[in-house]
């Protein structure tokens, strides 16, 4: 059940647009800071705010069901990022991606909590974020092929619908697929029963129960919800960004860029994630009973380094090994503080803290990216 949640079919959605920002910024006359508004904000402040009143939803009713759900609404909004002819229009297919998608994660890390014991649950969890980053990795091979086709044909007249730029025509091949894999998953994913709820009459499943819980654990929380909102900000930029650069500043394709940006993915952030267990295990046995945040924390200082070195040399394949060194590191505290907050989180409010973690890593993240384009821009 593990191997067939939706998440690479999520992640390779977004790499496509990130491959696609200069013949976008082209046809439609926009500026750094405007594409920056549609890889960040139309998808990630909807797919954050959402997430939260999606999750309580999760906490009360069928997962399974609302995940199938939100697969079915992101590929259908995709597609129709394919016939998006105005900013506007594209603007808002992308926060449609971003409604479909909040339902996601919140419900996959309750029922992960609920499929495994919490000795397995870190390398389960690790797992899940696997396949997501397995999806951008794969997005960027089969996406950098895909965007490199696209631009280089000619645009295609429909009728009935009219003409449709080459790039528009990508979105329609990698978001149709997902309709019917959102069916699949309605079909073959398992529903679990439900364990680890809190017995005391104190707690119901009600927001201000929920409220209340975290702000008596408040220390705990902070730490979990928002130490990976700082890593964020890295993720942000390499993701959506890094693939430009490329273009940009080495002259390389966006199908060599998918090539050589894609497999460096994979290697590296799959690697941290399935690290990162061990180390915090690691780190327990040496006495340290508070290992997942030790770890996490560690993880993050170490990858700094080689991360912001990686902007500073000139040639390609060093920069490429460089932000490698640092995505392996920075991978981990997406694995170590959502474990922990499935640990100490009742069952009937997992889902909600686990969207409160989502809507605090986005923002932090997002506003930081819109940030750094605004100032290319005035430069």
């Amino acid at each position: 059940d593990l191997h067939s949640f939706p998440t690479r079919r999520s992640s390779d959605l977004h790499i496509v647009l990130s491959l696609l920002v200069e013949p976008i910024k082209r046809d439609l006359g926009i500026s750094d800071t405007a594409m920056s508004f549609l890889l960040g904000l139309g998808f990630a402040l909807f797919y954050a705010t959402l997430g939260v009143p999606i999750a309580r939803l999760a906490d009360r009713w069928n997962r399974k069901a609302i995940m199938a759900a939100g697969m079915v609404l992101w590929s259908i909004a995709t597609a129709a990022t394919g016939f998006a002819g105005r900013y506007l229009s594209l603007f808002l297919a992308r926060v449609g991606v971003g409604v479909g998608e909040a339902t996601l994660t919140p419900a996959a890390y309750s029922m992960l909590a609920d499929y495994f014991s919490p000795s397995s649950l870190p390398r389960a969890i690790g797992i899940y974020q696997a396949g997501a980053i397995v999806g951008i990795g794969v997005g960027l091979l089969i996406g950098g092929s895909v965007a490199q086709f696209a631009i280089s044909v000619p645009a295609v007249t429909v009728p009935g619908i009219g003409t449709l730029r080459s790039w528009q025509l990508a979105f329609i091949v990698v978001g149709l697929p997902g309709v019917l894999l959102g069916l699949l998953l309605a079909l073959t994913l398992r529903e679990p029963a439900r364990v680890g709820s809190v017995r005391d009459a104190a707690y119901g499943a009600s927001w201000r129960d929920c409220r209340s819980f975290v702000t008596q654990h408040a220390r705990t929380y902070v730490a979990l919800l928002l130490g990976p909102g700082i890593c964020a900000i890295a993720v942000f930029a390499i993701f959506s960004w890094m693939p430009t650069y490329y273009v940009r500043n080495f002259g390389w394709t966006p199908g060599q860029t998918g090539l050589w940006f894609g497999l460096a993915v994979i290697v590296s952030n799959i690697g941290g994630y399935c690290v990162a267990p061990y180390f915090a295990d690691w780190l327990r046995r040496r006495g340290r009973q508070d290992g997942l945040l030790r770890a996490a924390a560690y993880a993050a200082l170490i990858g700094t380094l080689p991360a912001a070195a990686g902007c500073l040399v000139s040639t390609p394949l060093t920069a490429l090994a460089l932000w490698s060194i640092g995505a392996f590191f920075y991978t981990m505290p997406f694995v170590l503080c959502p474990t922990g907050i499935q640990l100490v989180t009742p069952n009937q409010f997992r889902a909600t803290v686990s969207a409160g973690y989502i809507l605090l890593t986005n923002i932090v993240g997002l506003y930081m990216e819109i940030g750094r384009a605004s100032c290319r821009e005035r430069v």
